[in-house]
Order: structure tokens, then C-alpha cells, then sequence
């Protein structure tokens, strides 16, 4: 083997227990962590480094919904409504039964239908443009066309209320474009869903959430709600232990390995009289000793159990192999 292929080789083995060695160096190593479900069609669980250990007990009462509407029915696509302004606003409903008593806006927009838009067609891409945070489409009843409005998304406080200021009466009628209001004070749509948070509880806590993407309960966990439950499910956030152990092998298995090289180059047979390429090489046993020297440190700054290999079960022998015992 010749001298500078030696020197490869070393430097390829060193080059690789580095980067072993300094994925041991980073905190978020030993922070990594595993999670499950017990039933993974009712929520399914994943966490963060921030994540709060623990095993819970999750109930689902009914997921978050978004607010659906739909008008009565038209002939065609091209069907005119008629002209004005819808106002669509977002918030907070009361209802009795399922018409709104009264209404709490957070936000609206303002709608102008006149000559241009005002077919069924244009209404729903008139809506669609306005960023209201509603969705418009047209849905096909057998031989009858509805104009159908979800909100973007799911929560009692995304509801929509729909105003209508037109010549035909504005809401106090269904002709014209008074046929899409929706409010406290007329409503010509129909409701087929009400915006409605997810109601669950964690360890009978009981919770609500406009979302079924939980972020905001649990430290560190996203909760991802897909169904009510019968009975309480099991979430659980651990440790990955086995992706940690298998880190803490892997910087082993790199050290003997550069280990295993440096000793086949640098040894001398006496029976054959033959010596390794890097035999006597100042240079190579000088960065072996120093990688020595920094094993066997305590890490200056810790306290606790842990500062250094040996706490955690790492070891070199007499041969020079390095061990790990769990």
C-alpha cells in the first residue's frame, strides 16, 4: 500500500467518526422522540424536540367542522340572480334552532354584482376572487344547479354571515340577489353543516379547538383529530431509545473501524519483518493520541450523572476496541 493511499484511507475513517462524533455533540441527539396511537383512525400524534413526555388519555365528543350553505336550485349555470352588493362576513354566530339570533363579525368583504357577473357562474368566481375565506362552487342536483359556499375553515368562529343590498328588497325576500343572504335577519340559504369546533378531552380534561389539528394543547405535540371515539384512546410520547442506542453504535463502530486502520498500518511484524505503510509515522500517531486524550475527558461545562463516555457505558479495552453496554 502506497504512503498516500494510506493517508487516505485515514483520513476517510477519521473524516466518518467525525461526523459520528459530532451528531453525539448535537442536544437534539438525545431529545429525539417516538409516537403512537392506539388507533390511528380516531387521531394519529407527532412531536417535537419541546415535546412534553407522557402517555394520555384522548376522547373525541365531535371533530371541528366548517360552516356549509348551499342556495335552492337554477336551471342553468347562466341563471341571473340579479344585482348589488353581498357583504360576507366571518365570526361568531348564536343560533336559535338553526337560524342565527345574532352574529359577531370579525372581518367582511364587500361583493359587487351587477351586469358582468351576475349569472350563477359569476356570482360563484365573484366570490371566489373576493378572498372572503369562503369557497363558492356549483353543485349539480339531477337536472338542477345549486350554488354551494363552504367556508375555508372549520370553526364556530369561521361562520359566514351573508348580506344583500339590492333593488329586489335586500334580505327580506327571495328574488334576485336577495336569495343568497344568510343572517340574523334573513336567511334565503339553507345550512347543511354549522362551523363547529372539535370538542376532546385529554386525560378527561375537556378541550375545544377550532382546528382538528391540535398544536396548542399538549407542549411539543400536534394532535391530528379524524374521528369521534367510542371511548378514550392511548397517545403516547417517548424517548426514541432505539434510534439514540443506534447513534451512540454507530459513533463506536466508526471509532474502531479508524481504529482497526491505524493499527494495520502503523504495526510491525517482527516474525515476517514487515511494517505498515504508516509505520513510525509521527503524524498518524499523533492524531491517535489526540483522539485518545479527548475520549477519556469529562465534558467540561455538564453536571449530573453524565460527563463522560464511561457514563454512558462506552469503553476501550486494553486492544483498543471500544464498547458500548447499554
Amino acid at each position: 500500500t502506497s504512503l498516500s493511499t494510506s493517508f487516505s484511507s485515514v483520513k476517510s475513517a477519521v473524516s466518518d467518526f467525525e461526523s459520528a462524533a459530532n451528531k453525539l455533540a448535537l442536544a437534539t441527539t438525545f431529545s429525539q422522540f417516538t409516537t403512537s396511537s392506539s388507533d390511528t383512525t380516531k387521531a394519529t400524534i407527532s412531536a417535537t424536540s419541546a415535546a412534553s413526555l407522557g402517555s394520555y388519555q384522548l376522547g373525541v365528543t365531535n371533530l371541528a367542522s366548517a360552516q356549509t350553505l348551499a342556495s335552492g336550485t337554477f336551471t342553468a349555470t347562466s341563471d341571473t340572480l340579479g344585482t348589488g352588493t353581498l357583504t360576507i362576513a366571518l365570526g361568531t354566530p348564536s343560533y336559535t334552532g338553526s337560524t342565527y339570533s345574532s352574529f359577531s363579525q370579525t372581518s367582511s368583504v364587500d361583493i359587487t354584482i351587477d351586469s358582468s357577473n351576475n349569472t350563477l357562474a359569476g356570482v360563484r368566481d365573484a366570490i371566489n376572487n373576493a378572498g372572503a375565506g369562503v369557497n363558492a362552487s356549483i353543485l349539480k342536483n339531477g337536472d338542477d344547479y345549486q350554488l354551494l359556499l363552504v367556508s375555508e375553515e372549520t370553526g364556530l368562529s369561521k361562520s359566514m354571515s351573508i348580506t344583500v343590498s339590492d333593488s329586489e328588497g335586500g334580505d327580506a325576500d327571495d328574488s334576485g340577489l336577495s336569495r343568497l343572504a344568510f343572517n340574523s335577519s334573513g336567511s334565503q340559504l339553507t345550512q347543511y353543516a354549522a362551523g363547529a369546533n372539535a370538542n376532546f378531552s385529554i386525560n378527561g380534561l375537556a378541550v375545544s379547538s377550532a382546528s382538528n389539528t391540535v398544536t396548542d394543547v399538549i407542549d411539543g405535540v400536534t394532535l391530528n383529530l379524524l374521528s369521534a371515539t367510542s371511548s378514550a384512546i392511548t397517545i403516547d410520547v417517548k424517548t426514541d431509545t432505539d434510534t439514540i442506542v443506534a447513534d451512540v453504535q454507530a459513533f463506536v463502530d466508526k471509532y474502531n473501524a479508524y481504529a482497526s486502520l491505524f493499527k494495520d498500518l502503523t504495526k510491525y511484524d517482527a516474525t515476517t519483518g514487515t511494517a505498515g505503510a504508516l509505520q513510525g509515522d509521527s503524524t498518524a500517531r499523533s492524531v491517535m493520541s489526540q483522539i485518545r486524550s479527548e475520549l477519556g475527558q469529562s465534558v467540561t461545562g455538564l453536571s449530573g450523572s453524565y460527563t463522560s463516555l464511561a457514563d454512558v457505558g462506552i469503553s476501550i479495552d486494553k486492544s483498543g476496541v471500544m464498547t458500548f453496554t447499554q
